[in-house]
C-alpha cells in the first residue's frame, strides 16, 4: 500500500472534530480534560479551515464537491465539564 492509502485524509479529520463534539456534549470527559481536548479541536478546525476544507464564515463556498463542513469551533461553554445532575463516570485506575 502507499503512503496515500495509509495516511490520514481530511474526512477522517472531519470526523474526529464531529466525534469530538459529540463525546463534549455528553459529558465524556474530565474536567482537567476539557481543556486539552478543547485546544485539539481548535488545531484541526483552523488546519482544515487554513486548507480550505471548511470554509471561512466571510467566503462563499465555491465548490459543493468539498466535503461538508463540521459545525463552527466549539464554544467554551458547551465543552465545559459535564452538568452538575449528570452521572460522572468513576477515574480509571
Amino acid at each position: 500500500m502507499s503512503e496515500q492509502q495509509n495516511g490520514l485524509k481530511p474526512n477522517d479529520l472531519m470526523q474526529i472534530l464531529n466525534l469530538l463534539q459529540v463525546t463534549a456534549s455528553r459529558g465524556a470527559f474530565r474536567e482537567d480534560e476539557v481543556e486539552t481536548v478543547r485546544d485539539l479541536y481548535h488545531r484541526i478546525y483552523a488546519f482544515l479551515q487554513g486548507a480550505g476544507f471548511i470554509p471561512s464564515p466571510d467566503l462563499p463556498v465555491a465548490d459543493a464537491s468539498v466535503a461538508a463542513p463540521v459545525a463552527a469551533p466549539v464554544a467554551d461553554a458547551s465543552v465545559a465539564a459535564p452538568v452538575a445532575d449528570a452521572p460522572v463516570a468513576p477515574a480509571a485506575q
